[in-house]
């Protein structure tokens, strides 16, 4: 009779185990719910992000779905994502600089320095640009200023 108590407690032992595992199996699946690409899960559903291009107006809910609209006109967004679109970069003329790409809802403006001017570190690349001292140059395109050598010198002395 004891042996049999004792294979009853351990087969009862392991039953209660597997059940447990199999019931936090269960439940981690259903709280990690799995959306597809472009999804973020929501409550018990998946929502759709926005697309590039595109911004949240508002969120899904259990009745509705992610509602989006295009990026409004100087601004853009890259990615898929729920949220506002980023303003465009502003190429800054009066400072030397120059657009070389136009914003598009899906990518951002890129600017450029021109001749005789340099990136300012602490804006946009491109998008103000600093002077380049004298007895510096740049030929623009984004590049820092590099100082005239003796050769450059006499070049430009013979060509005046």
């Amino acid at each position: 009779m004891v042996g049999q108590m004792l294979v009853c407690v351990s087969f009862y032992s392991r039953f209660h185990t597997v059940l447990s595992l199999l019931l936090v199996v269960t439940i981690t699946r259903c709280l990690g719910l799995e959306c597809k690409e472009h999804e973020y899960p929501f409550g018990e559903k998946c929502c759709k992000y926005c697309a590039p291009g595109e911004r949240m107006r508002s969120r899904c809910t259990a009745a509705t779905e992610t509602v989006c609209a295009p990026c409004q006109d100087e601004y853009f967004n890259t990615e898929h994502n729920h949220n506002f679109c980023k303003s465009c970069t502003v190429c800054h003329t009066r400072k030397g600089s120059v657009e070389v790409k136009k914003c598009e809802k899906t990518s951002d403006r890129i600017c450029m320095c021109t001749a005789g001017y340099m990136p300012d570190a602490r804006y946009t690349l491109g998008s103000v640009c600093s002077p380049c001292r004298e007895g510096f140059y740049s030929k623009g395109g984004n590049e820092s200023c590099r100082p005239w050598t003796k050769y450059v010198s006499l070049i430009q002395t013979h060509s005046v």
